[in-house]
């Protein structure tokens, strides 16, 4: 909060401090509201869609998600950790083929900052639900 009170149109500061709220799942809607700042300032930054689409699904506006974390993913395609997101979203909107397929990328990709066991769990557990 520093770094934003001595700058308030630090993107990278804005994005930080509001998808570290959403990862905790503290103060949702500021969280949203610091991303939609940085996004304001870089609005064709792939990593601020990622924590703007991570910030509405922890708040349960999968809808609204959606299109944030797809084009995050497709902007970012190696990135473990935005995939995983855009995962855990398809999942909750009940597409589980999709699901697994963004899942499955996540496994190939940069595994940043991912649970590699969670994500082989959560294919598992979504090719079970397909049967």
């Amino acid at each position: 909060t520093a770094a934003i009170a001595s700058d308030p149109l630090s993107a990278p500061a804005l994005n930080s401090l509001g998808y570290t709220l959403a990862e905790r799942g503290e103060r949702l809607p500021e969280a949203v509201s610091f991303i939609e700042r940085a996004l304001k300032v870089e609005p064709d930054n792939p990593a601020y869609f990622d924590s703007l689409g991570w910030a509405l699904f922890k708040q349960g506006r999968t809808e609204e998600a959606e299109p944030y974390l797809r084009k995050a993913a497709d902007a970012l395609p190696s990135q473990s950790v935005i995939l995983d997101h855009y995962g855990d979203v398809l999942l909750r909107r009940g597409k589980l083929g999709e699901a697994i397929g963004v899942w499955e990328r996540a496994l190939a990709g940069d595994g940043l900052d991912v649970d590699v066991a969670a994500i082989q769990k959560k294919i598992k557990d979504a090719k079970g639900r397909q049967k």
